[in-house]
């Protein structure tokens, strides 16, 4: 399968690394719900790092993931996206949502 590939400056992985901490509240003991949280805690882990190394606050990174991972991120931000996290997150939420709804296709 193959993979999915989207770009991200630092500023944008912020807001995603800071929407993650809902990743905690999923407590639903479903198969799908731990399956969720799982890929979602590995592609929260990744960012982590690719922020933590410091690049320039311009400069577009590449990110890849699984398919199943971009699922799940997809799924996620659907449901982030009705929270009021400001003007600036919610377009970052829309825009990595309808990039990875497109690629999802």
């Amino acid at each position: 399968m193959k993979k999915i590939k989207i770009m991200v400056n630092t500023m944008e992985i912020e807001v995603l690394n800071e929407i993650f901490s809902l990743i905690n509240r999923i407590t639903d003991p479903t198969r799908e719900s731990r399956v969720a949280r799982s890929a979602l805690l590995s592609v929260c882990q990744r960012l982590k790092s690719k922020s933590v190394n410091g690049y320039p606050k311009n400069k577009k990174l590449s990110f890849s993931m699984a398919f199943y991972e971009a699922h799940y991120l997809e799924m996620f931000l659907r449901e982030v996206y009705k929270y009021d996290y400001g003007e600036y997150a919610w377009n970052v939420i829309l825009t990595i949502k309808n990039e990875l709804n497109q690629q999802l296709a």
